[in-house]
């Protein structure tokens, strides 16, 4: 059938991280984050975003872009229910801008949060980032 060539649905609803399937909430997480001073030590460590899927949604990530006022003194983690994301530490940035996200795949569970961290050692800094992407019913 010709509603079967649409995104999520017919075979397509089996890739919900390229296509939405149906009853999807999108959501864009988009913010100017000024760091406060750090405390004194090596690094600070501020989480700048927090998402969580509401009751019984699965999700995705697909777009992100970071960047900050000083590239050489900060950097961003992405952590799933507290642990760092395997190639999503310690990122140095721009990765992308907001303004031009890059695609990324990362899969959000329920009840289980994701975290954007920033750590830095400046003193005040401007970190802007974008995380878009949608939650899905899990089926």
């Amino acid at each position: 059938m010709a509603e079967d060539f649409f995104p999520g649905q017919g075979d397509f609803k089996k890739y919900t991280w390229l296509f939405p399937p149906e009853g999807f909430k999108p959501f864009n997480r988009n913010n100017l984050f000024n760091t406060p001073a750090p405390a004194p030590g090596p690094s600070q460590e501020t989480v700048l975003e927090t998402i969580i899927p509401p009751p019984n949604y699965r999700g995705w990530v697909r777009w992100i872009g970071l960047e900050a006022s000083n590239f050489q003194k900060v950097f961003y983690t992405i952590r799933k229910g507290g642990a760092p994301i395997d190639d999503y530490t310690r990122i140095v940035v721009p990765l992308g801008n907001p303004a031009t996200p890059i695609s990324i795949f990362i899969e959000m569970e329920p009840n289980r949060t994701l975290e954007l961290v920033a750590t830095y050692t400046a003193a005040t800094l401007a970190l802007r980032y974008m995380i878009s992407g949608w939650f899905y019913p899990e089926r």
